[in-house]
């Protein structure tokens, strides 16, 4: 089952967690839209489907999720703040494939 996987960061307060995880699915959708002008669909089976909150303990976890999901080809879409001198806030992930099951949900 296709799933939007949003990984956020537990060393963040609660507040900006859910804001950063909403800036990490905005991103990937304009990137959807983006890759869709090119005839390309990187969506793939998630339909505005399963969505599922999840957390790391800080940045360089998400950035080592990050490059994780980049070896296995997995459409994501990380989100830098502004606010917070452009650290990775959040990540989300389209996929099919089991890969968070060890993660501890939002």
């Amino acid at each position: 089952m296709w799933k939007m996987s949003v990984l956020l960061r537990k060393d963040l307060p609660r507040h900006y967690q859910a804001v950063q995880g909403g800036h990490a699915v905005a991103e990937i959708l304009l990137q959807e839209l983006e890759s869709q002008k090119d005839g390309i669909s990187q969506r793939k089976g998630w339909n505005n489907g399963t969505l599922v909150y999840l957390v790391v303990p800080d940045e360089p976890a998400l950035l080592k999720w990050a490059a994780q999901l980049a070896g296995l080809g997995v459409f994501h879409a990380i989100w830098k703040e502004p606010d917070l001198s452009y650290q990775t806030t959040a990540l989300a992930a389209v996929t099919d494939q089991p890969i968070f099951e060890d993660l501890s949900l939002f």
